[in-house]
This record gives structure tokens, sequence and C-alpha cells, in this order.
């Protein structure tokens, strides 16, 4: 749950500053435009979602194999 808040909240911080933040870059340097496209950023969250639930269950259950006595003599 808390990196889909830091996302939205990133989300919206772009959408409300990107305009404004911009505006005056592109008043300096003439070859700069400000284009604001979202479709990587909707593309690539459901990927980290994913990683972020499938990689603690391998890695729980990868970890449940030995007791934690064993793993402990291991390091």
């Amino acid at each position: 749950m808390k990196h889909n808040t830091s996302s939205l909240f990133k989300l919206l911080l772009t959408l409300a500053l990107g305009p404004v933040a911009f505006q005056a870059v592109e008043g300096l340097f003439w070859f700069f435009t400000y284009h604001l496209n979202l479709t990587p950023f909707l593309l690539i969250i459901p990927l980290f979602a994913l990683l972020g639930i499938t990689i603690p269950i391998i890695t729980g259950q990868v970890s449940q194999k030995h007791t934690v006595v064993e793993r402990l003599r291991q390091d």
C-alpha cells in the first residue's frame, strides 16, 4: 500500500508542478519543449506491483525450507 500511495503522490506532484516548472525552462532554452507523457508511468506501475508481490513470496518460500537455526549456522 505504501508504494501505491507514493506513486500517486508523485503523479499528482508531477501533474501540479510540471507545467509551472517547465515553463520557466522553456523560456530559458529555445530548444526545450515540455510534453508530459504518462504512458511509461502507467505501464511500469503494474510491473513494480507484481514484482513487489512475487519476490517476497518466493524468498519467503525458499527461506521456510530451512529452520532458523540452520540458516544461522550457514552464515
